[in-house]
């Protein structure tokens, strides 16, 4: 009986994600939480310079009106990883769901706020560093 506990005890204590898996997860949540709080320049910095022009169209996209409904907003966007597959030494996938973001879904009408979204990150692993790779918009 000892040793089903003690077998029970090291498969509770594995960590869920390997470090490097635990190193995407933190940039796909890092670039997620900049993404989705409209801190485009920031994010800019932790995606592939392919990305930029997604980046920048989801900041042009903005209107006046918009800023209005987001400054308003008490809450921050923040994100949770879900699944993280590591395909290749140099690509990977992060599976989110991001709380409180902002959607644009009626010309002419402000944004507003919805309470989760599943977003899929692929990211490219670049002198060493791990980035948020875009091939459109999110």
């Amino acid at each position: 009986m000892l040793l089903f506990y003690s077998f029970l005890a090291a498969c509770s204590s594995q960590p869920k994600y390997s470090r490097s898996e635990e190193a995407i997860a933190r940039r796909a949540v890092d670039f997620a939480y900049l993404y989705y709080n409209q801190q485009f320049t920031e994010a800019v910095g932790l995606a592939t310079p392919e990305s930029r022009p997604w980046i920048a169209f989801a900041a042009s996209a903005l209107t006046a009106d918009d800023l209005v409904v987001i400054n308003a907003e008490d809450e921050a966007s923040h994100a949770e990883t879900d699944a993280v597959e590591q395909t290749s030494d140099t690509t990977a996938t992060v599976q989110l769901t991001v709380s409180r973001v902002f959607v644009i879904d009626s010309i002419g009408q402000p944004g507003h706020f919805t309470d989760r979204q599943q977003v899929s990150l692929q990211l490219v692993r670049r002198a060493n560093n791990w980035l948020v790779s875009l091939t459109h918009g999110l």
